[in-house]
């Protein structure tokens, strides 16, 4: 009788906490981060356009169904302009400032095989207490090892994992399943240089779903 009446306990337990999640407001909004490049090479040229590819500026702009774009505020001429991704085809578009052509690619498939996770200890982050997440895959067909590290906030803004499901590329729907929450912090090596992007303003807004539209008359191409 006991166990039946821990059984019962637990099931509500679950529903109740289960109920309380999904009813939750996912956020929409947008977050500026700082951008920092850390070279691993001496290649003076090499280091020099990683640095102009990103920028020291990104602004994430969060639509209510879950799709997003980044912008590149500081590019150089040869930078990253824009990324996004639309939730209702799993597909993300790339454009390069140099480059009238907007680069279309599925997120079904991981580009990465996954190697390691591990939570990591908690750092204080725009004045909040952010949990710890590691992950490193490895490209099969260059070799090529990448790590990303993650820091989020607990019971802040609340992203629904749901539309990311499908999103296997560079792991993000298992890491958008732990998190459940922007990152504050994500620290992207990429073996020769790493890439650092650290919040410095968060904006809950209503964002419309139309940031994934491309400009017009870009031309698309698939890889």
């Amino acid at each position: 009788m006991k166990a039946i009446s821990l059984l019962i306990l637990a099931i509500t337990l679950f529903a109740g906490s289960w109920a309380q999640t999904n009813n939750r407001d996912t956020f929409e909004g947008t977050i500026t981060y700082k951008i920092t490049i850390t070279p691993k090479t001496d290649d003076e040229n090499y280091n020099d356009y990683q640095k102009q590819k990103y920028g020291d500026k990104l602004k994430l702009t969060i639509a209510k169904n879950g799709s997003f774009k980044r912008d590149f505020l500081t590019s150089g001429q040869k930078g990253f302009d824009f990324f996004t991704y639309n939730t209702s085809t799993n597909k993300c578009f790339t454009k390069w400032r140099n480059i009238d052509t907007a680069y279309s690619s599925s997120c079904d498939e991981n580009s990465l095989t996954l190697l390691s996770e591990k939570d990591l200890p908690s750092e204080n982050i725009y004045g909040q207490l952010c949990e710890g997440y590691f992950i490193s895959g490895i490209d099969p067909r260059g070799g090529q090892p990448v790590s990303l590290t993650y820091f989020y906030p607990e019971d802040k803004e609340y992203i629904n994992p749901t539309p990311y499901k499908n999103y296997k590329d560079f792991f993000y729907n298992k890491v958008i399943e732990k998190m459940k929450a922007p990152f504050y912090k994500l620290i992207m090596d990429m073996g020769k240089y790493t890439v650092t992007f650290e919040i410095e303003k968060i904006e809950s807004i209503e964002v419309s779903p139309d940031i994934i539209n491309l400009p017009k008359n870009i031309p698309i191409k698939e890889i």
